[in-house]
């Protein structure tokens, strides 16, 4: 069957109406043949700019054209894979991009299951925006398309209803109706972590918590998603990355490096480097170290020999003693005649050596009062924190002292250092995963690499290692979430990205990692997490036994109060006794206190 008349002005017509939906900059046509597109002529009227491939080109068309593209692709049937693959290719991470393939085949010689095994091979290749022209579409007025969330379903559509004003490209990553999203954590970078429920629920419960963790749960519920992950086995980075690649899951919850491409945005900036324990320094040699360094000696100098002898130098010229001398008589400046212009007496008294020799005294007494009161001081306070220092200051320091530092992969070093630390000190460097975990259990023997943010988050406050500028290996880092190369989550983890950042909610979910109330040992609290919280109906019974018991004690009063009434009526006579009171005291005119009242 021919293709009909008007199918280049009804197409052109659809073009009118998908740019109306969302603005696109350039037509990019995929084909392996001019002929295969139907009609031919619909290439000459394209309002826009067109970058034709055939089966000969082959490449990545990000580098000239950016995202903004509606994809064309040609088809003579539909059981052309490899064109799909290589279109594929050629959109690279792109996935989210509109696509209109047209089939040079009718409708009427096509079943279902046909069309429908082309789009599980979109399905296969993240293909989501994708809709299929047939060659007697408008004839039938019906097209196809699939949804891919929660499950796949082939989707047939009446060309008729869209002038309603029903979208070609509904927007399909807004709403994941509920499909479950696989994923495996990274537990190395500590910003994932496993956390124990405190809220009294049954033992064994447990929450994943970190900043990447809650923006993996966030995100979830965001696009209406159901996040999946995997426990048991450690996973580090690069089965991660394996487990991604070949398609077991959907997302990683660690951190990538942001490349040129395909990486999502960046989340956070860090940078590689090495920590390294801490030395406890003796308050002795602490305090050596503050008396004997050029920082002290020159103060002391100047205050004991240079600021005396221009004293007495000044003293001498305003007293008109002033005479040039030699240098070996300018040192000799706490001879008398110094140690009289020092203290302000005349010149012209007999000489006294009783004065220098008191006020060399009274010079030492002061100073051993100031050297004592300060070590005093000084070393009490080192006893109790003491200085620490790092055991090395550079590599070449640690070369020395045949330091060691450990990761969790040797892989590592040579996918992030520079080519100096490749060339010259990699044998520092040792994997060892149980040497690594050590830092966790405070085993300060060796160093270790890690990246700031991780060494931020765990080691809060810690005094036991500490990052040194001298050993950084990487400069600065642009950490991305972790998504599969070619990935349709791309755009979305891209979107609320932006909205995380901008919206500062991602600095709160670095201060506070897991969604419930918990204990931790930096952030001590007295408040008891086993302690059962009253609900609103046991307010209700305490409020009912309160209003018992006062009422209870208002009633007691008034009885007491009542009868106090009563005795002092019964002692002026305007109460009478009962009869069987009278009768038990004898007819007596006196009246028990407990005996019945009556009027």
């Amino acid at each position: 069957m021919e293709a009909s008349i008007d199918f280049g002005d009804t197409f052109r017509k659809i073009l009118k109406e998908i740019k109306e939906e969302a603005d696109y900059k350039t037509i990019f046509v995929q084909r392996r043949h001019i002929e295969d597109c139907v009609d031919p002529s619909i290439l000459q009227h394209f309002n826009a700019p067109t970058v034709i491939w055939d089966e000969t080109h082959y490449g990545d068309i990000l580098y000239d054209y950016g995202t903004h593209l509606l994809v064309i692709l040609c088809l003579k049937t539909v059981d052309d894979g490899d064109m799909m693959h290589q279109l594929a290719e050629s959109i690279h991470y792109m996935r989210t991009a509109r696509i209109l393939c047209i089939v040079n085949e009718s409708l009427l010689l096509l079943d279902e299951l046909k069309i429908s095994k082309f789009f599980e091979m979109c399905a296969q290749l993240e293909m989501i925006n994708i809709l299929v022209l047939h060659r007697d579409s408008f004839i039938f007025e019906k097209y196809h398309s699939y949804k891919r969330f929660p499950n796949f379903a082939l989707e047939t559509h009446d060309i008729s209803r869209n002038e309603g004003g029903r979208k070609w490209y509904p927007d399909r990553l807004k709403d994941f109706v509920g499909a479950n999203l696989t994923a495996i954590p990274n537990f190395n970078t500590h910003r994932v972590f496993i956390e124990k429920a405190v809220d009294g629920n049954v033992d064994g419960n447990v929450e994943l918590c970190g900043s990447l963790a809650r923006f993996a749960q966030t995100f979830c519920e965001f696009i209406n998603a159901s996040l999946l992950y995997t426990g048991g086995e450690l996973y580090d980075y690069f089965k991660i990355i394996d487990a991604m690649e070949m398609g077991h899951i959907d997302i990683g919850l660690d951190f990538d490096r942001c490349a040129y491409r395909g990486q999502s945005r960046v989340l956070e900036i860090s940078r590689m480097s090495v920590v390294v324990p801490l030395n406890v320094v003796p308050p002795l040699s602490a305090l050596s170290s503050v008396f004997l360094n050029r920082y002290t000696l020159l103060p002391f100098a100047l205050q004991t020999v240079v600021l005396p002898f221009v004293i007495s130098k000044f003293l001498q010229w305003i007293n008109g003693r002033w005479q040039p001398i030699g240098i070996w008589r300018a040192v000799a400046f706490i001879g008398d005649t110094g140690l009289r212009s020092f203290l302000g007496q005349s010149l012209n008294l007999p000489h006294q050596q009783t004065i220098r020799i008191r006020f060399l005294f009274g010079l030492l007494l002061f100073g051993g009062m100031i050297i004592q009161t300060f070590f005093a001081a000084n070393y009490a306070r080192l006893q109790t924190f003491p200085p620490l220092r790092p055991k090395v200051v550079d590599y070449e320091d640690a070369m020395r002292k045949g330091f060691k530092i450990y990761t969790h992969s040797e892989e590592m070093i040579d996918f992030l250092a520079i080519d100096v630390i490749k060339q010259k000190y990699k044998s520092l460097f040792f994997e060892d995963l149980d040497k690594f975990q050590k830092p966790m259990k405070l085993l300060t023997d060796a160093g270790y690499l890690v990246d700031r943010i991780s060494h931020e988050i765990f080691d809060q406050g810690s005094l036991k290692m500490v990052f040194n500028e001298n050993l950084d290996i990487t400069d600065m880092i642009l950490l991305s979430y972790m998504v599969r190369n070619g990935s349709a989550l791309k755009q979305p983890i891209d979107d609320f990205t932006d909205i995380v950042q901008e919206s500062g909610l991602y600095k709160y979910w670095e201060r506070n990692p897991c969604k419930r109330r918990r204990i931790t040992a930096s952030h001590g609290t007295y408040e008891d997490p086993s302690a059962v919280q009253l609900t609103v109906s046991d307010l209700h019974g305490v409020w009912q036994r309160s209003l018992r018991y006062n009422g209870s004690q208002m009633n007691a009063a008034n009885a007491y109060k009542q009868t106090d009434y009563n005795i002092h009526r019964l002692n002026e006579g305007v109460l009478s006794p009962l009869p069987w009171a009278v009768a038990l005291k004898g007819g007596g005119d006196e009246v028990s206190v407990h005996s019945g009242l009556h009027r």
